[in-house]
This record gives C-alpha cells, sequence and structure tokens, in this order.
C-alpha cells in the first residue's frame, strides 16, 4: 500500500506501517478521511503492541451488535437455549449442592461462614470465626460436619438429621478451609461434579467452554437464575492490537487492529508534555484489567472475513485469517450484576 501525505506533509501510514517504522508509546493523529466516526481526526496515544486471543460474539438483544471477548475474561458462561433459557442449573441451598454430588461450585452472592481461629494455644478449645464470603468465588467441597455442642464442627454423624448443626467444609480460591452452613440458601452453580452428569448443567470460564462445546454456540453470562445477554459465540481469533489512549479531558482506552486500512501520522512532536504524561498514567493504571473485558466491536469499514472457522481450527498458534478493517472503540462498560441485564455501550 502506498502511503500519503496529510495537508501539514506528514506521512499518513495504516497502523501496521507507523509501528513498523515508530518505537511505541507514541502521539499519533488519525487522518480524517473517511467515515463517520469519532476516533477519525482524534489524536491517541499509541501506547503498546501485543497479540490478543477473542472469541466475536454476536449480541441477540443489542441490535446484532458484536461483542469481543477475550480469552483472558474470568467470567462465567451458561449453555442457552434457543428460547432464551439457561441451561445451567442453580442450586438454592448448599444441602442440594452435596446431595447432587457436586464437588464445586460458583457463588453468586456474598455467604456466611466460618474457620478456625489459629490464634487459640494448643490444648485450648477450638473457636471458630465468622467470615463473609464474597461472591463471584469458586468454592471446593470436601467433607460434611456436624457441631456436637462444642462449638466446633466434628465429622459428621450418620444419626444427625439436624441442618442447623450441619457444615459443608470448603475450600477457597486462596486455600483458606472454612466451613458453610448447609442450610445456607443463596444462589450456587456447579462447576465440577463427582458423577457424570449432563455437561450443559454447568457454568465454564472461556477456556474450557470453548474446549467442551464447538462454535457457534448460544451462551451467556452467569450472572443469576435468569438468562443476561443473551450471545452466540461465533469464531475463534487471534489478532495483533495496539492499545490506544484518546487524548483530551476524558481519557478512553480502545484496541486497533494493525491490519485496519485507516490512515494515521505521526503527532509525537505537535503533543503537550502534560497531554503525553496524562495520557500515559492513565493507561498505565487501567490497561491490564481494561483489555481483559469484553468490549462492543465497531467497523469503520465493512467486515470482509468470512465466520467460517471454528474454535478447534483456528487455535492461537494457527494461521488465521483476522479481520482487515476493525477498530474497536471505547465502551463504557458490561454490567454484570444480578439486578442488571448484560449490556455494552461504546462511547463517541
Amino acid at each position: 500500500m502506498t502511503v500519503s501525505s496529510n495537508n501539514d506533509g506528514e506521512e499518513a501510514l495504516t497502523p501496521r506501517q507507523f509501528l513498523k517504522r515508530y518505537s511505541l508509546p507514541r502521539c499519533a493523529q488519525v487522518v480524517p478521511s473517511c467515515g463517520d466516526v469519532s476516533l477519525l481526526g482524534q489524536k491517541v496515544l499509541l501506547y503498546k503492541y501485543y497479540r490478543t486471543n477473542r472469541v466475536e460474539a454476536a449480541l441477540e438483544d443489542n441490535d446484532g451488535g458484536t461483542l469481543v471477548i477475550p480469552q483472558v475474561y474470568d467470567g462465567w458462561f451458561s449453555v442457552v437455549t434457543e428460547r432464551g433459557q439457561i441451561k445451567a442449573k442453580c442450586y438454592t441451598i448448599i444441602q442440594r449442592l452435596i446431595s447432587s454430588q457436586i464437588s464445586s461450585f460458583l457463588t453468586i452472592a456474598d455467604l456466611i461462614a466460618y474457620t478456625l481461629n489459629d490464634r487459640n494455644s494448643i490444648g485450648k478449645k477450638q473457636h471458630y470465626c465468622k467470615i463473609t464470603i464474597k461472591g463471584g468465588q469458586v468454592l471446593k467441597l470436601l467433607a460434611v460436619y456436624e457441631d456436637v455442642g462444642n462449638n466446633s464442627p466434628t465429622k459428621k454423624s450418620t444419626s444427625s438429621n439436624l441442618d442447623n448443626h450441619r457444615y459443608a467444609q470448603c475450600l477457597t480460591q486462596s486455600d483458606q478451609v472454612i466451613y458453610v452452613p448447609i442450610s445456607t440458601t443463596g444462589q450456587f452453580y456447579a462447576t465440577a461434579c463427582n458423577r457424570r452428569d449432563d455437561s450443559v448443567q454447568k457454568v465454564y470460564q472461556l477456556t474450557r467452554l470453548l474446549k467442551t462445546f464447538p462454535l457457534p454456540v448460544r451462551v451467556c453470562i452467569v450472572n443469576g437464575c435468569k438468562a443476561q445477554g443473551s450471545m452466540v459465540l461465533e469464531m475463534y481469533k487471534t489478532e495483533e492490537v495496539i492499545l490506544a489512549c484518546c487524548l483530551g479531558r476524558e481519557k478512553k482506552l480502545l484496541e486497533i487492529d494493525i491490519n485496519s486500512k485507516f490512515l494515521i501520522v505521526d503527532d509525537q512532536i505537535k503533543t503537550t508534555d502534560h497531554d503525553i504524561k496524562s495520557a500515559l498514567q492513565y493507561t498505565r493504571l487501567n490497561w491490564d484489567s481494561w483489555r481483559g473485558q469484553p468490549k462492543i466491536a465497531h467497523y469503520i469499514y465493512k467486515k470482509t472475513h468470512q465466520k467460517e472457522k471454528s474454535y478447534s481450527d483456528a487455535l492461537p498458534n494457527s494461521n488465521v485469517d483476522i479481520s482487515k478493517c476493525i477498530v474497536e472503540l471505547p465502551y463504557v462498560e458490561v454490567k454484570d450484576s444480578i439486578e442488571e441485564a448484560v449490556y455494552a455501550e461504546i462511547t463517541s
């Protein structure tokens, strides 16, 4: 592709050409030569180049928009029926998890548990402290214990049916042993089971989901008993991107596919030191967590690739035919709470 020049005589380069010529981080300006998109004509700090593995998902309740989900996203998914019904089974009490032989489960909301107070001297009566386990954690079920009246859970008695004195011994993600009353209610989803079970009744993080179900597959992000933000995972891709930050009073992060066809010019000298330092500080503080979140994709040009590769056809080390014309604009956030449906929004 032949480079062009803007009115100031600066060479206008594609993102890939710019990356070959200049080191990052560096300030640049997008040439407003085509399209009606706010990014065009705007100054940006091109901060960092990296490869990213991601899945493109078609949103079913957002006018057919495309959601880009990084493989490192740590949220949980359930398979969804064509009618939008969530397939993962929601357990509402710890006792049901035990009777269903669930070996590990996801907690949606906070729950109260107990842990042994190690500050007691050896030989003294054991004492257990009440603690709060934050929602969103995976707990591993180890055993069931019974409180026999000495304020410490002891191994389960087969003759006891008093649920309010029985506890599920669990292991947290930080390897802390806790005891949860088996009468505890809430919203719990199985992540593993001791018996052969229907795989669609569990919840999955993205990597395991892609290994379990062939694409395309209809899913939702799990945040309650009802399906939230139903979408169809369509294609797995590996892309080369530049992380950028829009300069100005309101900082916005975005990822630019280096194969995009729009043009940018070097603007390092014309950008004030204050703007550069401000953008650098904002990006350093936020980029690591930001890049792991789902985002709405925006296409300046019409997409040219065909959505025909499955996960097995497009593993990270394969030669994937990636889009030649994508740029992802900033997003506000993806809601992931019990009360609100998942949504994503472009800010421009």
